[in-house]
């Protein structure tokens, strides 16, 4: 998950007698875009009779560790546990232990003189991280904060397919092209059909160091496309369209162009005995589409749980509809295959094929 430095913090207080100075503080922060984060939370923890108090997120030396917090669990209520750490400001505040972990790796705790070092406030989603300004990753972190406060929107116009660019999350997204957005319906047994077409045309990425790596789209770059940070085309760019292509988000099921082609003899001698092979198929073609009911052929053995030589007919989760097998007899011309096709023409494979 990215790290986000901001450039003001707003600190809001309750009375705590076990802190050094009577203070526990809930800080939050204003956003690139000027929003103060979880303001409805922050508003309802803080006590009304301590003022707020807004402060630069310059680095600051003078952090001293307290104790431990939390870490307990009576009945229906769990709290995680936090260390305690005094600001110079005059509060105390609470991190992870993977966030005390962090600090200690990347500087030292003095006794009688806390943590060495300077440190600003940052988040990762939702969670407080006191940064160290020693921590490898920090030079870097404020120059990112530093563009998305300060730097000029990317238009349409400027993207170029095959460049790669930078996210508001700091994740590298290529630039595959505009197209059409679909939504896909779920309908019984799980199959995608065509559901809402999205107006207007969409952004289309791929990103393989996002959190989930794949293909992205944006509907909007304001604030979400950061800056160009390379112009030569990654070596794996036909393979990002490819799976572009592929995406039935970007290019749907064609229902137009499905095919249904009868299971033959042959089909069923070329499968291995065994639930490692098999044949998904439907029992007769319909229309509408969803109403196919979707299922697996699989070839027995004949020691097989005492079952007759023959075919065993499952869902598609692999759960027995009966407990007979189907002779051949009921499986060649009664059962079929089904090819699916995409709006641009690609053929779906592995859906339901031999």
């Amino acid at each position: 998950m990215s790290i986000f430095i901001p450039q003001k913090i707003n600190v809001g207080f309750q009375k705590r007698s076990s802190t050094y100075t009577g203070k526990l503080a809930y800080v939050t922060y204003w956003d690139d875009r000027g929003k103060l984060r979880k303001e409805h939370s922050w508003e309802r923890w803080r006590s009304d009779k301590i003022d707020p108090e807004e402060y630069v997120n310059e680095p600051t030396e003078g952090f001293v560790l307290n104790k431990k917090a939390g870490g307990y669990a009576s009945h229906w209520n769990t709290r995680q546990t936090y260390c305690r750490v005094y600001d110079p400001r005059g509060f105390e505040f609470e991190i992870t232990i993977e966030n005390l972990l962090f600090v200690l790796e990347n500087t030292n705790s003095i006794v009688g003189k806390g943590l060495e070092g300077k440190f600003v406030y940052a988040w990762s989603g939702k969670d407080i991280v006191l940064l160290p300004t020693t921590a490898p990753d920090y030079k870097n972190l404020q120059e990112h904060a530093n563009k998305l406060h300060d730097f000029v929107q990317l238009k349409g116009k400027d993207l170029v397919a095959g460049y790669t660019y930078v996210t508001d999350k700091q994740e590298r997204w290529t630039y595959l092209g505009k197209g059409k957005r679909y939504q896909a319906t779920f309908y019984e047994n799980y199959r995608q059909y065509v559901g809402y077409e999205y107006p207007g045309n969409y952004y289309w990425f791929y990103s393989n160091d996002a959190t989930y790596p794949g293909v992205k789209f944006l509907k909007s770059l304001t604030r979400k496309i950061i800056e160009c940070v390379d112009t030569d085309t990654p070596h794996n760019y036909a393979e990002m369209v490819e799976k572009l292509e592929s995406d039935l988000r970007f290019s749907p099921i064609d229902h137009e162009l499905t095919e249904y082609i009868p299971v033959t003899q042959d089909a069923l001698d070329s499968l291995e005995p065994g639930f490692e092979h098999r044949i998904t198929v439907v029992r007769q073609p319909s229309r509408p589409h969803n109403n196919d009911s979707i299922m697996s052929l699989w070839k027995l053995p004949e020691t097989d749980r005492g079952f007759k030589p023959g075919y065993l007919r499952t869902s598609m989760y692999g759960y027995r509809y009966s407990g007979r097998s189907i002779a051949e007899s009921d499986v060649v011309g009664r059962y079929f295959t089904r090819i699916e096709y995409q709006l641009n023409g690609n053929k779906i494979l592995n859906r339901s094929s031999v």
